[in-house]
């Protein structure tokens, strides 16, 4: 699952420079850095719209943190990688302030 996640994260880096400046990933422990902070709170609102519980990380905000359960299912990757590329599809979109 690891590797689905990888491939999915690798297109988003290619479609959302914007956004999306790096992905940090240990097996099933990821995190997505972003391009700027203002990003965190945004995106975790758009994910949370979408089902997704994606939260920024402590001690680098600029960071979201992924960490599903170990028995996530093909479909479930699917479902989090959908969730995430609609939010920054729709993020991108955005010019900065608006929400």
């Amino acid at each position: 699952m690891g590797r689905k996640f990888r491939t999915g994260f690798d297109s988003l880096l290619k479609e959302y420079p914007s956004l999306l400046l790096e992905v940090r990933q240990k097996g099933l422990m990821m995190g997505l850095q972003y391009t700027n902070e203002i990003h965190r709170s945004r995106l975790t609102k758009k994910m949370a719209e979408r089902g997704v519980i994606a939260i920024y990380t402590g001690n680098d905000p600029s960071i979201c943190r992924l960490m599903p359960s170990l028995v996530i299912t093909p479909e479930e990757v699917d479902f989090v990688l959908d969730a995430l590329s609609g939010s920054m599809k729709e993020l991108s979109g955005e010019r900065p302030g608006q929400e």
